[in-house]
């Protein structure tokens, strides 16, 4: 007797197969026989989506098409020619800086066929970063007055404080609004961003004579002036908030108190 040996090709596509087995020869009657039914499980294939970056007030393209991915488990040479990726956010021009999910799903085209694969995909992450001092300045025409303390539409209202405040540096706005005023208390509101530049920095600070400039809280000569904020209006960029400013003098009395928005590089 002689014994026979049957197998799937290694290039086999997924799926269950069987059949016969036709045997002949010389002087003996043919015989046909059934194989065994055999399964070629389809290959575990992970495509991860790249993780991608862009600063916040710029728009990042997605959708069908994509190439930015990476495979685990194609076999041999086989490609995948493109993905849909789809962001949880971050994708607008008026997006926050933050991180958001890049997911993909739909891979086709290339030299593989899906149907021998277990598809898994595996999320990427798309980084918003905040726009820099300079970055900002670069979207306007300030005629060389981009200094942190030059105010090119002479609003009262320089650079660094309308990045702060959200508005343009080469139209006037309004800056701080008085809302009330005692002897105890001074009350303004103004506008904020929700993406100032990432290199900036701003803290209130209070004074008695314009010259000498104090913390909030901070005691100087037995005057100590509390400066606490509170969201009026809560939105999103490219909207700006609304933010209310209260200035509590306690301690000694003062005849005048000036409270201010540093803004700084460090």
């Amino acid at each position: 007797s002689t014994q026979v040996f049957l197998r799937l090709a290694a290039a086999t596509t997924a799926g269950s197969y069987s059949g016969n087995v036709s045997c002949s020869s010389a002087g003996a009657s043919p015989v046909t026989l059934p194989t065994v039914s055999s399964d070629v499980r389809q290959k575990l294939l992970t495509v991860t989506a790249n993780n991608l970056s862009k600063p916040a007030g710029t728009t990042l393209t997605l959708g069908a098409a994509q190439t930015t991915f990476t495979t685990n488990g194609l076999v041999g040479s086989e490609t995948i020619g493109s993905v849909t990726l789809t962001a949880s956010g971050g994708t607008e021009t008026g997006d926050p800086a933050g991180t958001y999910a890049i997911t993909p799903s739909a891979a086709t085209g290339g030299t593989f066929s899906a149907s021998n694969y277990d598809l898994n995909y595996t999320d990427g992450i798309l980084t918003v970063t905040a726009p820099t001092y300079s970055s900002w300045l670069a979207s306007y025409s300030l005629g060389g007055l981009t200094a942190l303390n030059d105010d090119p539409d002479r609003d009262g209202n320089p650079n660094g404080l309308e990045n702060i405040f959200g508005t343009a540096p080469n139209a006037p706005t309004t800056g701080l609004t008085q809302i009330s005023a005692t002897a105890t208390t001074l009350v303004f509101r103004h506008s904020r961003s929700n993406s100032p530049a990432s290199d900036l920095t701003a803290i209130y600070e209070w004074s008695k004579d314009l010259v000498t400039w104090q913390n909030s809280a901070a005691n100087h000569n037995g005057t100590t002036v509390t400066i606490a904020t509170a969201i009026i209006t809560d939105t999103s960029a490219p909207a700006n908030d609304l933010v209310e400013v209260t200035a509590t003098v306690s301690g000694s009395a003062a005849s005048k108190i000036f409270v201010r928005l540093k803004v700084s590089k460090p």
